[in-house]
């Protein structure tokens, strides 16, 4: 499987992948009120928009950020943030799944990005190759700096798909 993976602004950019049939995993950051631009075309089979934080868990509770020296009005600010950030969940590894299975008939490429192209996207590019193509996910790792809980939430979902487990399910928004 041929994966590309984009920056946001990387995504905007570039020219629709009209070559060959692929489909668009489109990961945003919660609360981020601008829509992508993304390069559709005739060859774009489907489009799944992802909205989840770049977390590998809840940052540190507010003890440690009293002992870190932040004021009472950052720590409430930070309180607010962590109580409301939304990490990536095997539900939503199952929905990366379900959306690729429904296309791998046809798939031959798998688009993704994220809004640095460092974590978010490269984790699922990484996670799709070893855990649905059983491909190698090396180059992912050696280029990137791969979402440890995207990663393996993907990989879960793949694993209970194969053997017929039943993963959480989450109705996925396809487009």
């Amino acid at each position: 499987m041929e994966f590309a993976i984009y920056s946001r602004p990387g995504i905007e950019q570039c020219a629709p992948h009209d070559d060959v049939d692929h489909v668009i995993l489109s990961i945003r950051t919660p609360r981020d009120p601008h829509e992508v631009r993304l390069p559709v075309c005739a060859r774009t089979l489907g489009i799944l928009h992802l909205v989840f934080h770049d977390l590998d868990e809840h940052p540190p509770a507010p003890p440690v950020l009293e002992q870190l020296g932040f004021s009472e009005l950052e720590i409430a600010a930070w309180t607010l943030e962590v109580s409301t950030s939304t990490l990536f969940s095997v539900s939503m590894g199952k929905q990366v799944v379900d959306f690729i299975r429904i296309h791998q008939a046809r798939l031959r490429r798998v688009i993704a990005h994220c809004d640095a192209c460092l974590s978010r996207s490269p984790a699922v590019a990484a996670a799709l190759a070893s855990g649905v193509f059983e491909e190698s996910d090396a180059q992912f790792f050696t280029a990137y700096h791969p979402n440890r809980r995207v990663y393996r939430a993907i990989l879960e979902a793949a694993h209970a798909d194969t053997v017929g487990l039943e993963a959480p399910s989450c109705a996925p928004r396809f487009t």
